[in-house]
């Protein structure tokens, strides 16, 4: 590895100039390639026919949008190395990011100069990071020296609440072996981001810092939605994404149980699914939002209190009653991390990642997140400037 430059081999082909073999090159590939497997050799066992020069490659666009009219998906934004298969993931968290949030402002259903701008805020830090780890990873398998990409702008810079993280204990401390060590700290600190687990997105509109106080959930906000198992009838059981709605609506996860003092902050959260001057229908009501209810009770000691004319009944009529059958300390509510005497409401966006988090009493809280970017359905039709005009559609009193 020379220049930035990986020789790949490959025992199929003939590398010819000429009708000569380029013993020079051939050479080459198999010094390098020793120097990488070392203290191993490589030997071929049949002529080297074929190589082909690959250069390192780490680029992000310095901007993923332009007006909000164009944006980058894929390729187009990022170039990293192969090391952790972030390629085809990457597009298509890409994509899955911006769609929805095209699909809202095109329908009038969201405001374009506050939705939109989160789409490069949001991806340019997850590919920043891909060509970080990715990055230090091929380095370290080459045995290469050249520098690691220091990438600048948007993405760059640290959550809010990632400032100040206490450190963690080194898991590579004691350890002589120096490759030993770089393994042992790098899946340490890289491990749920290579899985596809850990990739928090920035503090903006639809991911706001944490107030200070007491958390509803343990997950935060701007972080994949987990999957945990359900129950979703007496005869089947199944995970929590099966119950979620497409790119068209935005979900809210409310968790809690009909019995017991939190049955009265539920019936809180039902009023405001019924109030026509709650969040549920300022904001387009089941046009917009996909309402579930994770309950701790069977479905026998559910129905009666979700039957018609109850206080709780509108989460039947509107909503998915899911049930959350397993013991307390490996069930749903635990891998979101709810208090089960509290409960939650958790908004998933359609690209299955976290928005805010409140008690289920705090529906005017949901008001306030959803007022940052939605639109009202009786609004009065706003245009801005022609840059933003490009998704005005002629449905009335929207946006």
């Amino acid at each position: 590895m020379e220049d930035g430059r990986w020789y790949q081999k490959d025992i199929r082909h003939h590398a010819k100039l000429g009708g000569k073999i380029i013993a020079a090159h051939l050479c080459l590939t198999i010094q390098q390639a020793n120097r990488i497997f070392a203290p191993y050799k490589l030997k071929f066992a049949s002529t080297l026919s074929w190589f082909a020069i690959w250069k390192f490659s780490e680029r992000v666009a310095a901007s993923y949008s332009y007006k909000n009219r164009a944006h980058l998906v894929g390729d187009a934004a990022h170039v990293h190395s192969v090391m952790g298969a972030f390629g085809l993931n990457a597009s298509i968290l890409d994509a899955s990011n911006l769609a929805w949030k095209l699909g809202f402002c095109a329908n009038n259903q969201a405001s374009i100069p506050k939705l939109l701008p989160t789409y490069e805020n949001e991806r340019r830090r997850h590919a920043v990071r891909i060509i970080e780890t990715s990055g230090v990873y091929l380095r370290f398998v080459c045995n290469s020296t050249l520098p690691a990409v220091n990438p600048k702008g948007v993405g760059t810079d640290p959550r809010e609440d990632e400032l100040n993280k206490p450190e963690k204990p080194d898991p590579a401390a004691g350890e002589e072996n120096e490759d030993l060590a770089f393994l042992k700290r790098f899946y340490a600190q890289n491990g749920p981001f290579l899985l596809g687990v850990d990739a928090a997105y920035g503090n903006n509109v639809l991911n706001p810092p944490r107030p200070t106080g007491p958390h509803p959930v343990v997950v935060k906000s701007g972080v994949r939605a987990p999957n945990p198992r359900v129950c979703f009838s007496q005869t089947k059981t199944s995970y929590l994404y099966d119950a979620l709605a497409g790119p068209s609506k935005i979900n809210i996860i409310v968790w809690g149980s009909l019995q017991g003092p939190i049955r009265r902050h539920l019936v809180a959260f039902a009023k405001a699914l019924t109030d026509p001057t709650s969040f549920y229908n300022r904001f387009g009501a089941a046009e917009r939002f996909n309402i579930v209810l994770v309950i701790k009770d069977t479905p026998l000691e559910a129905a009666p209190e979700l039957a018609k004319g109850s206080d709780l009944a509108p989460f039947r009529e509107i909503g998915t009653i899911l049930y959350d059958d397993r013991a307390p300390d490996e069930d749903a509510h635990t891998c979101y991390g709810v208090d089960h005497a509290k409960g939650a409401a958790v908004v998933v966006r359609p690209d299955m990642w976290t928005g805010i988090s409140v008690f289920p009493n705090q529906a005017d809280k949901l008001a306030e997140y959803f007022a940052g970017f939605l639109v009202e359905t009786e609004s009065v039709p706003i245009r801005g400037n022609a840059s933003e005009e490009v998704f005005v559609t002629a449905t009335s009193k929207r946006a």
